[in-house]
């Protein structure tokens, strides 16, 4: 009789080369559970296997795929930077279990728009096992927290229309259930999935000045109190965020039964990276606005108002304005860097009022007319 081993030889011989080696489930951020299986495959739940899903939304180019292949692949850099068309589907997959458990991850692209795609994943069977990852891009702090007021008023309403009534109660019924004895439910217009708002790039975010950090941090929490969402400062340039997301998730998919253990992440101070549950926290922790009490409106629109005021002036391409002016010996020197430069600045400007305004600086400079001779 043929053995198996003779009849696969080349198996039992044939060491695991680098590549499969590579392909074995990271180890670099470590939790109870391991990736075991990566891929695209759909997993379909069976009786003997626990399935949950995350959905993962956010603004272009916010770093969804980043977070996406943190979740997927264990490293938050294994994906391409080519944006994400539709949805893009992994998952993670728990070993230490008699059961098999799932967690597929949903990364919906662009923005606002395709979120509509979410109506492809979600059914009155499944929305009780479904999480959500709201990104927000702080590379863009002026525009985030109206894109996540817009994004939770759109996604209430394509629940109210897609998922039956009786489930959404019952999934806001066991949010309320999980609040400690302080929290006043009545503050909060309970949101029915369980949610965490990312603020992703948080490196950059930390570069202001503490005087913005002193109002954005309390007018994001007050935000995600409201509507019962957790709030996660994260950078894929910061070990301690990353960790801490990374076992958030975790936990949220497999329930190790040692929730406790996040509370170590715990973190309310404005001058550091957030993590606050919305279970966590409270109006009175999260304290005042800074437009005072006696301004018409209420308090929701007073926090707002705080937010926005932080950036008023604030214009992305600041930074490279005060580029403008460098060193001429430098420019003497190099040329073509200057031609780079001022070739990137030139098409910062967007539309033609400020390019004709941007020109006219340069030929009081007296450099736009040999630029044009030049050419």
């Amino acid at each position: 009789m043929t053995s198996k081993s003779e009849l696969n030889p080349d198996k039992k011989t044939e060491p695991k080369s680098n590549e499969e080696k590579s392909s074995e489930a990271p180890k670099k951020y470590k939790s109870k559970f391991n990736l075991l299986d990566q891929g695209r495959l759909m997993i379909i739940g069976t009786s003997e296997e626990t399935t949950k899903n995350l959905i993962i939304i956010g603004p272009k180019s916010s770093g969804k795929s980043s977070i996406f292949s943190l979740l997927t692949s264990g490293s938050p850099n294994n994906y391409s930077d080519n944006g994400t068309c539709g949805i893009n589907f992994g998952f993670m997959r728990s070993q230490n279990s008699v059961k098999k458990k799932v967690m597929n991850v949903f990364e919906i692209g662009s923005d606002l728009e395709n979120i509509v795609l979410i109506n492809t994943i979600l059914n009155n069977e499944n929305f009780e096992y479904t999480s959500l990852l709201i990104i927000l891009d702080f590379d863009n702090p002026n525009t985030q927290l109206n894109y996540l007021i817009k994004v939770v008023s759109y996604l209430r309403k394509i629940f109210n229309k897609t998922i039956d009534p009786n489930i959404i109660d019952a999934n806001i019924k066991n949010k309320i259930a999980s609040y400690p004895s302080g929290m006043k439910p009545g503050e909060v217009d309970v949101f029915p999935l369980e949610t965490y708002v990312i603020g992703n790039k948080y490196d950059i975010l930390e570069k202001i000045d503490l005087e913005k950090l002193k109002w954005l941090c309390p007018s994001l929490r007050y935000f995600c109190y409201i509507n019962s969402l957790s709030l996660i400062f994260y950078s894929s340039k910061k070990k301690e965020t990353i960790n801490a997301l990374y076992n958030t998730m975790v936990e949220n998919a497999f329930g190790s039964g040692k929730k406790e253990n996040l509370k170590k992440y715990l973190q309310k101070n404005s001058t550091k990276a957030l993590y606050i549950n919305f279970y966590d926290d409270n109006l009175a922790s999260i304290g005042e606005p800074k437009i005072p009490v006696t301004v018409t409106g209420n308090l929701e629109q007073r926090w707002k108002e705080t937010y926005d005021g932080l950036w008023k002036n604030y214009k992305k391409s600041e930074k490279n304005n005060t580029n403008i002016n460098l060193d001429q010996n430098y420019f003497s020197q190099f040329q073509e860097s200057k031609i780079d430069h001022e070739l990137k600045l030139f098409n910062e400007y967007k539309d033609s009022n400020e390019k004709d305004k941007y020109i006219n600086i340069r030929k009081k400079k007296g450099t736009y007319a040999k630029d044009k001779k030049g050419e």
